[in-house]
């Protein structure tokens, strides 16, 4: 090997070790800095894949979509830093200023969770429990993480990485802290064919117009479920319509034995092939007609 190439040979060889201690000191670096904890609950666009969803601040706990009468919402934290061959407490605490729901009536959380050995996340398991007063207003449940021994808290202000946008992005919030929202509103599914005519304002197509009192006696006489509505693949302008006459012949039925279904506002409950018409806020006149 000549001298130049000798030269050369030293220049790469000089080159590939600066490489390899900066890729070192990297690595070394990317776990650096105090161990934290945080809230790392996402979620977004349903019809995307998930590792795309943003972080959120929040979690939606939907008694409508069950016919249980508790709900554990898992919530999921993680740890940054390298793992560790022991277990290691997570602490909590609840913000009572920022919470309508009550312990014990409306909720359950532990004071603590356990991370275990080789792990960098776990859930928090929140129990929610029906009430009737979750049919009327939102329950809303705000927790903490406390920090401890092992964990600080450096997050304070949460910006979500840039390539995830497949949702609502929120940013500039409180990673340290979780709302959870919960309710037994039932408000109209996606998948429900009806409403009122916006100039007549009388019911129209399959369902008409929804309702609370409709969609329980619906899921009381044929034992769909809420779930079932918010899926097009499970509720098809088909099953729809099957629907629509299986009601519209128990509502008629129900009419001709003098036992009429009225909504909250005192009209009769409609399906498409009843024979009677019903409008928004017009009550009916309690005159019988034979049908």
């Amino acid at each position: 090997m000549n001298k130049i190439m000798k030269r050369i040979f030293k220049i790469l060889t000089l080159i590939a070790g600066v490489v390899f201690i900066s890729s070192c000191t990297k690595e070394m670096m990317d776990y650096s800095g105090p161990e934290s904890i945080y809230f790392a609950v996402r979620d977004g666009n349903k019809t995307m894949s998930s590792t795309g969803w943003p972080y959120v601040p929040y979690t939606n706990v939907e008694f409508v979509k069950t016919t249980a009468d508790t709900i554990v919402a898992n919530v999921l934290i993680r740890a940054t830093g390298e793992t560790k061959p022991y277990e290691r407490r997570v602490d909590l605490e609840v913000i009572a200023d920022s919470s309508s729901a009550l312990k014990g009536q409306h909720y359950h959380v532990p004071q603590s969770v356990t991370l275990g050995a080789g792990l960098i996340e776990t859930f928090i398991p929140v129990s929610w429990f029906r009430t009737p007063d979750m049919k009327l207003q939102e329950m809303r449940l705000q927790i903490k993480l406390v920090a401890n021994e092992h964990f600080s808290l450096i997050f304070k202000s949460w910006d979500n990485p840039k390539e995830l946008t497949s949702g609502t992005v929120y940013n500039g919030f409180d990673a340290s802290r979780h709302n959870l929202i919960c309710s037994d509103i039932l408000v109209k599914p996606s998948n429900w064919l009806g409403s009122f005519d916006a100039t007549t304002k009388k019911e129209k197509s399959a369902f008409g117009a929804f309702s609370p009192k409709k969609f329980l006696l619906i899921q009381s006489l044929m034992g769909y479920s809420y779930s079932d509505f918010m899926s097009s693949e499970t509720m098809t302008i088909g099953l729809q319509y099957a629907i629509s006459r299986y009601m519209s012949n128990y509502l008629v039925a129900k009419y001709k034995a003098k036992e009429p279904v009225l909504e909250d506002d005192g009209r009769l409950m409609w399906f498409e092939y009843c024979p009677w018409s019903t409008f928004e806020g017009v009550p009916w006149d309690g005159v019988y007609v034979e049908y």
